[in-house]
């Protein structure tokens, strides 16, 4: 598999998970009582944190899934950028490699500010 291959995989595999989570968070959102109650009152909130998120799914929250999604969303060309990294590791091309691992490095980065507010 060329590595153009590879990459592409990975964010068709990416977008389809994070389409199909936000697809059933939405279903999920609009058929349940406590979503339409929702609706009808104040609106709510969506989870924030990974801890919300994951108690969301948990307890089969629509809202929770679409923030599931739409974190797998984002977090698709991080991962395409890491199979890139690993693939151009084995074909020994190291500075390629470096420039993905700080590109990898700088993402991290940011979410981690992200997420104390900074």
């Amino acid at each position: 598999m060329t590595l153009q291959h590879l990459v592409a995989r990975v964010l068709r595999i990416g977008l389809v998970a994070s389409l199909v989570l936000i697809a059933a968070g939405v279903v999920i959102e609009e058929t349940s009582p406590a979503g339409r109650a929702r609706k009808t009152l104040s609106g709510g909130t969506f989870p924030h944190g990974v801890a919300q998120v994951l108690h969301g799914l948990a307890r089969g929250s629509g809202r929770a899934a679409v923030e599931a999604g739409l974190v797998l969303l984002v977090c698709t060309p991080i991962a395409a950028v890491a199979a890139a990294v690993i693939a151009w590791r084995r074909q020994g091309d190291w500075k390629m490699a470096g420039v993905g691992a700080a590109v990898i490095a700088v993402l991290g980065l940011t979410c981690a500010l992200a997420v104390i507010g900074a």
